[in-house]
């Protein structure tokens, strides 16, 4: 997570300084600081003069949420690996984590509707030392419209433009094979779902990836299935503007019309 990550989930916008604040002590008040409760580094990208710090569990915060809240952190990246991950690899996990908060936040503004369940694929990919999933999602979520207790349950994948047409159509063979296996209800309790693409590329993009799903459908001879795709675009800097949420933004196989994400 980054500082406007953990400000948009507990704080006000103006309360950001005060996140900010304590995250450099929770992280020893420097980079790459051993034995803390959360440990620091800065985005390896190429832009000079670049702020932008990245923080996960330190060896202190593992422990802590281990023994203490009774967590499992399995999943997580360990303080010494963080550092050796590649920048395309963080900006789609900092990508996923900036989805998962505005959907929350999205909820509390709104008070209509309630995040009731998030499972991530850190999480989810402990499944496999269990059983062999075809497909391991890079989030589960569940959203409860409160007025009439609607169940809306979607699988979250996030593009950064890192596949190209034949990888992403076998990514979306290995979805589809999930979603009618029997494995998807025992993971997730529901046989529906949305499967919903955000790419941080732009509108062209967008378009590939459902032009490209289109063609998996039809010869998978599941083009009934284009009802439950979705697909948006919107650079990581826009997500906490909730228009992901507000606005008809996203498109389905099969159609040039705009919807909503919940419908």
């Amino acid at each position: 997570m980054t500082a406007e990550d953990v400000g948009n989930m507990f704080y006000r916008q103006g309360a950001f300084t005060h996140a900010r604040a304590l995250l450099r002590r929770l992280s020893g008040e420097q980079d790459f600081a051993e034995g803390e409760m959360l440990y620091r580094f800065r985005l390896p990208d190429a832009k000079p003069g670049n702020r932008t710090r990245i923080y996960t569990l330190g060896t202190a915060g593992r422990a802590y949420v281990e023994e203490v809240l009774g967590m499992p952190v399995a999943g997580t990246v360990r303080p010494e690996k963080a550092r050796a991950l590649g920048y395309y690899h963080l900006q789609h996990s900092l990508a996923l984590t900036r989805v998962l908060v505005a959907t929350g936040k999205w909820c509390r503004e709104e008070g209509t509707h309630e995040l009731s369940s998030v499972r991530t694929s850190y999480e989810l990919s402990q499944l496999r030392q269990i059983q062999d999933l075809p497909a391991i999602p890079d989030a589960w979520l569940l959203i409860t419209r409160l007025s009439d207790s609607k169940r809306f349950p979607l699988l979250l994948e996030i593009d950064n433009g890192t596949e190209y047409r034949d990888k992403f159509k076998a990514h979306v063979k290995a979805r589809l094979t999930f979603l009618e296996s029997e494995q998807y209800r025992e993971v997730f309790g529901l046989p529906a779902v949305t499967v919903v693409y955000l790419t941080l590329g732009g509108k062209d993009r967008r378009d590939h990836l459902k032009t490209w799903t289109e063609e998996v459908l039809k010869t998978e001879d599941r083009v009934e299935f284009g009802e439950i795709f979705l697909f948006a675009s919107c650079p990581a800097a826009e997500i906490y503007t909730l228009r992901l949420f507000r606005e008809r933004v996203w498109v389905q196989p099969g159609s040039r019309q705009t919807v909503s994400l919940l419908t």
